[in-house]
Parts: structure tokens; C-alpha cells; sequence
């Protein structure tokens, strides 16, 4: 069974609004981000209408730009899942419980990072367990 969270009903409702605050702004990034990819899609599909080839440096650019922002787009749906998973730990009362050690995770840690599941010392060593995989 999870520990209950170490914070007052005040605290989780202001880590709450935090929450919500942040996963509003990803949301409107994510469709921002689409809208760009899309218009870019359309402008690209109408193609060059004169019969000067495209150059590849233009191609790659194109690429490389779309290769990016998919990349931003990944990341943004990742940390808002994660905040929606905060989210619910909030409704569960085990928001601010490290889920590896069970321990409380620091507050100044959630206030920079409020959607984390892990204390400062299991992140450390999660991060180093993926470094060590990368390597070999």
C-alpha cells in the first residue's frame, strides 16, 4: 500500500492549479506545434511550380526541421501524460511519495518539477542505470 501524501489539502490543491496551469500551456504548444507542421505540409505538397530542381541542402533542411519537431512533439505529449499522472496522485492522496523508495520527495523538487514520481536520489540513480545501458 502507498504512503498518503506528506502535503496539507492546501498544497496539493495549489500543486493542483500548478498542474493544470503547465498541462494548459503544453497543450496549446502541442497544437501550435501541429499548426506549424501542417501549413508546412501543405505548403510543401503544393510544390515548386517551376522546373528549377530543389536543391538537396533544402530538402535536408526540411528534414532536419521535421525530424525536430516531431522530437518537441514527443516530449510535450510525454510530460503531460506525466502530468496527468501527477494528477492523479494528487486525486489518490500519494502525490509527493518517491514511487521506487516511498519515501517523501523534497518539496523544493516538486516546485521545480511537479509531475516527478521519483525523489532526487532514486532520479539519480535511475539516470545513471540509463547512462551505464547507453554505453555498452
Amino acid at each position: 500500500m502507498a504512503k498518503e501524501s506528506p502535503f496539507s489539502r492546501k498544497e496539493l490543491e495549489e500543486y493542483q492549479a500548478k498542474l493544470l496551469e503547465q498541462l494548459q500551456l503544453l497543450k496549446q504548444n502541442l497544437t501550435n506545434l501541429e499548426d506549424t507542421v501542417m501549413r508546412r505540409s501543405r505548403a510543401d505538397s503544393a510544390g515548386d511550380l517551376t522546373n528549377i530542381p530543389t536543391h538537396i541542402a533544402d530538402i535536408s533542411n526540411d528534414v532536419i526541421y521535421h525530424d525536430i519537431t516531431l522530437g518537441l512533439m514527443r516530449n510535450e505529449t510525454q510530460v503531460m501524460k506525466d502530468i496527468e499522472d501527477a494528477l492523479q496522485r494528487i486525486e489518490d492522496r500519494t502525490y509527493g511519495i518517491c514511487e521506487n523508495c516511498c519515501k517523501p520527495i523534497a518539496k523544493k523538487r516538486l516546485d521545480y518539477v511537479p509531475y516527478t514520481r521519483l525523489c532526487i536520489t532514486c532520479k539519480s540513480e535511475e539516470e545513471k542505470r540509463q547512462k551505464k545501458n547507453m554505453m555498452w
